[in-house]
């Protein structure tokens, strides 16, 4: 599929009875089997995602770049699961690790925190070996070609702590300034963030830098949030209280950064909280319950714009006119980016009580007040009497403005596209 810029036809379909109006999304291309959505990079001029290569038929990366005139490239292919990492025998049976220490407490979601990263043509991910062996990697362009690079596997030595070797990880985030960090869990079951220095001597010079490890008093890490050198975590307590922190690089500490209460859904039990997204200070997350009948309440939190945690800023369960929804299942995937000092957060919601029906959301939060409005959702005609039947989004959902998601239609057809929500 050629490279095309696709328009709702605002003031004809408005016309429509019926019709659900959702952003302008600019398609980039076709797409099959795709298995974690598009994550964007920092400095948001590139994205990538995993998808099916249609011509080798196997797992594969796919990137996108920011053009001159603001648009994105058509995606390709970076490699595929074919490609053998330096210095290894085996090749890649796929793009995430296919187990773990660690089981998430929330509901499934089409997305997770195990999304490949790209920023400045350094490409971070986590990968399970044909073997069976997991780890993470980064690949780098040489002479016009990608190479991949082990940064760690399971069952090496992990650096920095006596008689431990790694043994899961979550997908590293590349930084700015080139560092992949990562999450993972060591065999001695202490779970470790790691930040790894990517330079162009990669295995015979590999410098890894304990940013935190988890101990007595705080330990259970689940998933990472990461931007501008830093990261924020979910975190349990020595009593069994789960908080949400941010590293601050400055004093090597976790600080706890949660609401006094939980609002709308402290009134269901028990409560679960995760789901980090992290910038400039701030943080927001999802956190869900279940109500007396046993249905899931869940919400997302955040203290950027102003909002400083009073309630929720969605949550399931109430009507909303601006998004013409009720989330009946769950908000959650929220990615947080601020500008201007208005807070911008991606999220994804479930308007039905099926779990692979949903849609793409966006709030826009200034001195504490939301505006919520729809992105990419379910019903939403796209071009030619072709609707959308879902959209997702990968862990890095928005920067710079631009919204990258995947798309599925009512006929099956899989697609790739862009929205820029600063774009009038």
């Amino acid at each position: 599929m050629k490279k095309s810029t696709v328009v709702i036809l605002g003031f004809l379909l408005s016309l429509m009875p019926g019709l659900v109006m959702g952003s302008t999304l600019q398609i980039l291309s076709k797409a099959k089997g795709v298995s974690i959505p598009p994550s964007i990079a920092e400095n948001g001029d590139s994205f990538i995602y995993a998808a099916v290569d249609s011509k080798t038929k196997r797992p594969a990366l796919f990137v996108s770049y920011k053009t001159k005139d603001g648009s994105f490239t058509t995606p390709v292919v970076a490699f595929d699961a074919t490609i053998k990492p330096v210095g290894l025998k085996q090749h890649f049976q796929i793009f995430v690790p296919v187990s773990s220490q660690q089981k998430p407490k929330s509901p499934d979601t089409p997305t997770g925190f195990n999304s490949p990263t790209i920023q400045n043509g350094i490409i971070t991910f986590s990968a399970t070996l044909e073997n069976g062996q997991q780890g993470v990697f980064y690949a780098k362009k040489t002479a016009g070609k990608w190479q991949v690079f082990p940064i760690a596997l399971q069952g090496d030595k992990a650096p920095g702590i006596t008689r431990a070797t790694f043994k899961f990880f979550n997908a590293p985030y590349i930084s700015k300034n080139s560092e992949a960090i990562f999450l993972c869990t060591l065999d001695n079951k202490t779970d470790v963030v790691y930040a790894f220095k990517v330079n162009a001597k990669c295995c015979k010079d590999k410098k890894f830098k304990i940013l935190h490890q988890a101990d007595k008093k705080l330990h259970n890490f689940f998933n990472i949030s990461v931007a501008q050198g830093t990261f924020a975590t979910r975190a349990v307590t020595g009593k069994g209280v789960t908080n949400m922190y941010i590293f601050d690089r400055k004093s090597d500490k976790l600080i706890k950064t949660v609401p006094q209460k939980y609002g709308f859904i402290d009134k269901g039990k028990p409560l679960v909280i995760g789901g980090p997204t992290y910038y400039s200070g701030k943080v927001a997350f999802m956190a869900f319950s279940k109500d007396k009948a046993g249905k899931i309440i869940s919400g997302i939190f955040t203290n950027a714009g102003g909002n400083e945690f009073s309630e929720p800023f969605v949550h399931s369960g109430k009507k909303y006119d601006s998004l013409n929804a009720t989330f009946n299942y769950l908000v959650c995937n929220p990615t947080l980016y601020i500008s201007s000092g208005k807070a911008y957060i991606a999220f994804m919601g479930f308007p039905t009580r099926s779990k692979k029906i949903n849609g793409v959301y966006l709030a826009e939060i200034t001195d504490g007040k939301v505006k919520l409005q729809p992105v990419a959702i379910p019903g939403q005609v796209i071009t030619s009497g072709m609707q959308i039947q879902t959209a997702v989004t990968g862990a890095v959902s928005i920067r710079n403005g631009i919204i990258p998601l995947a798309v599925r239609l009512t006929d099956g057809t899989e697609l790739i596209a862009t929205v820029n929500i600063q774009k009038k």
